[in-house]
């Protein structure tokens, strides 16, 4: 057996390792289990060696298991290509008990995480992933301002930067936001491509612990997006008032593609109409082409 798959959305629980006490499953590639009762990771590391897939779902069941346990699965795994762990919200809040160590996934193509801030963090600071990912996905709830501006900023900017690009190509980015929702993604784009054509290689969610302001809502968002490289983004699609932040409209030159969303036209238009001949320097330089989604009046 190659791929072994429990998907529970009923009481009672399945206790997995029961199952494994029993089996042996030397050659397990893929394992996904979710709504499951893992009540031995012991067990279930002895299972682990040969995977290239590993996907799991907890719930809030005893025993809850600590960053530890979860660090032992992933250490017995080197050849995971791709891993997924969601969980709710308050499972492992009492358990961030992990020793510092560093967990190697060299050949890791995927990774998606969902789960509050703080227990994400703690999981991704402890794993050495490639520089080169086909994706990586966060879904984070339980955030501070703080976490996203000091913390999920920085970290942004650092996997696109070792990420690098593609020969001839770009950086697509989406960043819009609400009061209490923020939505990342970062793509290749190649120059002279069909400017909608982007690869995303990750995608980010944040739901903030509390509703902000529409201006404090707005100055996260810059700040989130001030650590990616400005000069390399091709396709940029928000719904952020750009054309108040000078030095990012300078920075971003090679920018074709713009798309807006919800944007209020009649101000936009003031903006752009009052900024342009008083502009000391040349803003968004090398746009062409703008999209305007939902606008409002």
């Amino acid at each position: 057996m190659e791929s072994f798959k429990i998907v529970n959305h009923n009481t009672p629980f399945v206790d997995t390792p029961t199952f494994f006490s029993r089996y042996r499953l030397q050659k397990l590639r893929s394992l996904l289990l979710s709504g499951c009762r893992i009540s031995s990771w012991g067990l279930l590391k002895s299972q682990t060696t040969a995977l290239t897939t590993l996907r799991l779902t907890a719930y809030q069941l005893p025993p809850v298991p600590s960053l530890s346990q979860l660090f032992s699965i992933l250490s017995s795994s080197p050849l995971l290509q791709d891993f997924a762990h969601f969980h709710h919200q308050g499972s492992y809040i009492a358990r961030l008990d992990a020793p510092i160590i560093q967990v190697q996934l060299r050949y890791l193509e995927q990774l998606d995480l969902q789960g509050p801030f703080r227990l994400v963090f703690a999981l991704l600071n402890r794993l050495e992933l490639p520089n080169k990912m086909d994706a990586l996905h966060l879904s984070l709830c339980w955030c501070s301002s703080i976490d996203l501006s000091q913390i999920l900023g920085p970290y942004l900017g650092d996997r696109v930067r070792r990420r690098g690009g593609i020969p001839g190509g770009g950086i697509g980015l989406l960043a819009e936001h609400g009061n209490s929702i923020f939505s990342l993604r970062v793509g290749d784009t190649r120059i002279g491509d069909d400017p909608t054509n982007v690869v995303w290689f990750v995608r980010i969610s944040a739901a903030t612990t509390v509703e902000l302001e529409d201006e404090e809502a707005g100055r996260l968002c810059f700040d989130l997006i001030a650590h990616i490289q400005r000069e390399r983004v091709t396709r940029l699609q928000t719904n952020l008032p750009i054309l108040r932040r000078e030095e990012l409209c300078v920075e971003m030159r090679n920018l074709t593609h713009l798309q807006l969303a919800k944007t209020d036209l009649p101000t936009w238009s003031t903006e752009l109409v009052v900024r342009r001949p008083h502009a000391s320097r040349e803003l968004l330089p090398g746009l062409d082409h703008i999209v305007i989604a939902k606008p409002t009046f």
